[in-house]
């Protein structure tokens, strides 16, 4: 009869082989964006190891940013 422990450990095994052999490789772009000073967003492809873009911003020093999903320019002002 398994006790507590064993089993703890042989589930820690079962996951821990799992996950060895079923990792996906991700070849898509992971994209960083940095706000640099003065006024700059820089896009940084991690999968590439480059920059990728440099979005000339027309207002401050980006302090934060929020991605969204839609594609349209937001027409809110600060």
């Amino acid at each position: 009869m398994l006790t507590h422990v064993s089993r703890f450990i042989l589930a820690c095994l079962a996951l821990l082989l799992t996950a060895k052999f079923t990792r996906a490789t991700d070849t898509s772009s992971q994209l960083i964006f940095f706000g640099t000073w003065p006024h700059h967003l820089v896009v940084f492809d991690s999968a590439q190891e480059k920059i990728v873009d440099n979005i000339d911003l027309k207002s401050d020093v980006p302090r934060t940013l929020i991605l969204s999903p839609i594609k349209v320019k937001s027409t809110r002002r600060r």
